[in-house]
């Protein structure tokens, strides 16, 4: 358990420091979804983004079978916004394949499994230009037993005008 959480704490300082933009350029060159053990589900290497009034920011990109939507409601520009655990908050994400689901709204029943973090954040290092993700404890929808990290910066692809 001790290395599991070292390793969780490397995550979000890892996190934290792609959204803030200080990471690595090969270390941020996508949004990677992995186990906690380090294995690698998905790869992101670009999103493509959406601004719409009265929808707010969305963001999709795929990998192989995986899915991922990101979505900000009340996007009121391009700085950090929280993602908060349990239920739909001022930005959520959902990495899907199948009838796997990882995202921010899945949270255990207190006291059930630790709560190591209080969550995570979206960025935009770069202004419009690239989207940064990091969430260090996923669960999975309807299993908690399974966990996974989002974590990284992704291009930003918007439609033409």
């Amino acid at each position: 358990m001790r290395t599991g959480v070292r390793a969780l704490a490397a995550l979000a300082v890892v996190g934290l420091l792609v959204i803030g933009g200080w990471g690595p350029g090969q270390a941020s060159a996508a949004i990677k979804l992995r186990t906690l053990t380090g294995f690698e589900l998905a790869t992101f290497k670009s999103v493509n983004c959406r601004v719409a009034k009265g929808k707010g920011f969305t963001a999709t990109g795929k990998y192989g079978g995986w899915k991922l939507t990101v979505r900000v409601y009340d996007f009121s520009g391009f700085h950090r916004y929280i993602f908060e655990y349990g239920a739909e908050g001022p930005a959520d994400f959902f990495a899907t394949a199948g009838a796997i689901t990882f995202s921010n709204i899945a949270k255990p029943e207190t006291g059930s499994l630790p709560e190591l973090t209080d969550g995570g954040s979206i960025g935009f290092p770069e202004g419009r230009k690239k989207l940064g993700i990091g969430f260090p404890l996923a669960y999975r929808i309807g299993d908690f037993e399974q966990q996974a990290s989002l974590v990284g910066r992704a291009p930003c692809k918007y439609p033409r005008r």
